[in-house]
C-alpha cells in the first residue's frame, strides 16, 4: 500500500499522467498571484519567526495540531487545557514524528517549554482562522483507500471544503497540492462527499491558498473532475490507461 505522503512526493509517472500541468511553472504563477480568479491567496496574519531549531519544525507542528484539535473538540481556549492533556498531546506527537522520521532516534527528551509555547501560539492562530468558517470543522475524518492507495485522514473538512494545514517556514510545495488532490480523489471515490474547494493554510506564515476544485482540476489536467478521479482510480488499481 502507498500512503498519501508517499504518493504526493514520489510516483512521477502518476502525476505526469494525471496532472501534466501541475509543475513548478504553475506553482510559481500561483505564488505570484497570477493564477485563475477562482483561486485565492490570503495573507491573514503576519509571518512568525522562531528561534527553535529548524530540525524540530515537524515536532512543533504536530504538537500544535494536537493542541488545536483538543481545544476545538472541547470548545475551550488552549489556556484551559489541563497540563495532563498537554502531556498526552506531546507524547502522541513525539511518537508520530519518531515513526515518520524512521531514524530510530528517541525524541522524548527533545520537547521543552519553548517548543510547547510556540506550538500553542500556532494552535491559537489556527483556531482563530477556522473560527471564520460557518460550517462545522471535522478534524481528520477518515477516507477509505482505493487500489494501492491506503486509507488516510486529511487535516480538516469544513462543509464542502477540504483544508490541509502546513506549518513549515517556507511557502507551499507541489507535493502539498498533490496531497490535497489525493484526499479529494479518495473522498470522491469512496464517500458521498462532493467537495467543491480545497485550501492550504499555514499558521506559521499566516497565509492560505484556496482553490475552486473544478477549476483547479481543469487547469492542471484538462479534465473534468469525474474523468480526473476515474484516471486516479484506474492508476491505483494498475489498470491499463489511455
Amino acid at each position: 500500500m502507498v500512503s498519501e505522503r508517499q504518493l504526493s512526493r514520489q510516483n512521477r509517472f502518476w502525476w505526469s499522467y494525471c496532472a501534466p500541468g501541475l509543475d513548478e511553472r504553475w506553482l510559481a504563477a500561483v505564488s505570484l498571484g497570477n493564477s485563475k480568479p477562482a483561486h485565492r491567496i490570503t495573507q491573514w496574519a503576519y509571518p512568525l519567526t522562531s528561534s527553535l531549531p529548524p530540525v524540530d519544525s515537524d515536532l512543533v507542528a504536530e504538537i500544535a495540531f494536537g493542541v488545536f484539535a483538543c481545544a476545538l473538540e472541547n470548545g475551550i481556549a488552549t489556556a484551559l487545557l489541563a497540563p495532563e492533556k498537554i502531556r498526552i498531546i506531546v507524547a502522541q506527537a513525539v511518537g508520530r514524528i519518531q515513526l515518520l522520521r524512521g531514524s530510530g532516534r528517541d525524541l522524548s527528551g527533545v520537547v521543552t517549554r519553548d517548543h510547547i509555547s510556540f506550538a500553542t501560539i500556532l494552535a491559537n492562530r489556527l483556531l482563530d482562522w477556522t473560527a471564520l468558517y460557518p460550517d462545522k470543522i471535522e478534524v481528520q475524518p477518515r477516507l477509505p483507500g482505493t487500489g494501492i492507495v491506503d486509507a488516510c485522514q486529511p487535516d480538516l473538512i469544513a462543509g464542502v471544503e477540504l483544508i490541509e494545514v502546513k506549518m513549515a517556514r517556507t511557502i507551499f510545495r507541489l507535493s502539498d497540492i498533490r496531497q490535497v488532490l489525493v484526499y479529494v480523489a479518495l473522498a470522491w471515490l469512496g464517500t458521498d462527499r462532493r467537495l467543491q474547494s480545497v485550501s492550504l493554510t499555514n499558521p506559521m506564515l499566516g497565509i492560505s491558498w484556496s482553490f475552486d476544485l473544478h477549476t483547479l482540476i481543469s487547469e492542471i489536467s484538462g479534465e473534468s473532475p469525474a474523468r480526473f478521479f476515474d484516471k486516479f482510480d484506474r492508476l491505483s488499481r494498475g489498470e491499463v490507461v489511455g
